[in-house]
């Protein structure tokens, strides 16, 4: 191995003690105080599509005067989207059911699917507002851009 870790005979990598130590203290900690300490640091909005993610980040960028949409990060401004199927027919990735009649078929040609085949996105706009404070001063302008990423269907005029 090029990185230098210890491995057992089996291959794995040997946990120091201090570091099985230190992952046994992580995983004792409260979910609610870690919920407390991301609703302490962050502001996170789920917009309900690409097209409202994207207005709310074009009004914030010309509220900011940016040219990017990445120098939003420099402002602790970050987002994302990500799409999703709850079943997706690619080869070898397949979910084969076999129905009472004994037959098998694909998920996707069960006779007795109950569930439609969806597809679907998350988008999110997560705000780090230490780095937004640090960066920017104005106080109203703070709480202008929390406005925008806050309000519901935020419709770009």
């Amino acid at each position: 191995m090029s990185s230098g870790e210890k491995t057992n005979e089996y291959g794995y990598i040997e946990i120091l003690e201090d570091d099985m130590k230190f992952l046994k203290d992580v995983n004792t900690y409260n979910s609610d105080y870690s919920k407390k300490l991301v609703m302490q640091n962050f502001v996170i909005q789920q917009c309900v599509s690409s097209q409202e993610l994207n207005d709310k980040l074009e009004v914030i960028m010309k509220k900011l005067n940016l040219k990017s949409i990445e120098s939003l990060s420099q402002f602790g401004i970050l987002y994302d989207t990500s799409k999703n199927q709850l079943y997706n027919n690619k080869p070898e990735e397949e979910i084969y059911i076999q129905n009472d009649d004994g037959e098998i078929y694909a998920f996707d040609k069960h006779p007795k699917r109950r569930i439609e085949l969806k597809k679907f996105e998350n988008n999110i706009i997560i705000v780090d507002k230490k780095q937004l404070l640090r960066t920017i001063n104005d106080k109203n302008e703070i709480r202008e851009i929390f406005q925008i990423i806050e309000k519901e269907n935020y419709l770009l005029i």
